[in-house]
């Protein structure tokens, strides 16, 4: 279906006003929040991919990244809290993530956390191995000494507090290297803090 960016933002809308929710959402809020960048020129796969990315946020990723966050204001003794984003799509299409529109779908860092790229080497390609030796060694070094250690050349930060805000880290696992770091704050911020964390208790 040619799907334009009129009825992939109105469907977003009618969509999410559906859900059952503690109050009241205004659909066209989630709709331009999501969509703001896009347009009519914006190929169908990004649109539908949108969506699914708006949904996967409010079932998944701002629900875990709020527990993240109570874990660590609710423990008076020094819970550590790191955070990763995976973000990677390369190679051949994955057993769950099939479709040319999918981007990154949930439990896509299976794989690579467990080191498949080196079990089934004829089904990954090279990057896919960098990332999946990343992903190891910090799961690895977490396991052993209670944090992600280093990686890029840098030490894994953890959560923390300024005044009255949590200040959370993480690092974004990428198709490519960014240009000056992987690392970054405030994951998502604007789509939960500011919409989908009011819905969800």
């Amino acid at each position: 279906k040619n799907f334009t960016f009129n009825e992939a933002f109105d469907t977003l809308k009618v969509m999410s006003s559906g859900l059952r929710l503690s109050k009241p959402l205004n659909g066209e809020d989630v709709s331009r929040m999501y969509f703001t960048g896009l347009s009519t020129h914006t190929h169908k796969d990004l649109l539908i991919r949108e969506i699914g990315i708006a949904f996967g946020d409010y079932c998944i990723t701002c629900p875990t990244i709020q527990f993240a966050k109570n874990v660590f204001s609710s423990n008076k003794t020094g819970t550590k809290v790191y955070q990763y984003y995976y973000n990677s799509k390369v190679g051949k299409p994955k057993i769950s993530c099939l479709g040319k529109w999918m981007g990154v779908c949930h439990a896509s860092d299976i794989m690579p956390a467990f080191g498949l790229p080196f079990l089934q080497p004829n089904e990954y390609i090279d990057r896919e191995r960098d990332i999946s030796s990343q992903m190891m060694d910090s799961f690895i070094s977490f396991a052993k000494n209670s944090n992600p250690g280093t990686i890029d050349g840098a030490q894994w930060p953890q959560y923390y507090s300024m005044r009255a805000n949590i200040i959370a880290p993480y690092y974004e696992y990428t198709n490519e290297p960014k240009s000056v770091t992987n690392f970054n704050i405030g994951l998502k911020i604007d789509e939960c803090d500011y919409l989908w964390n009011q819905y969800n208790h």
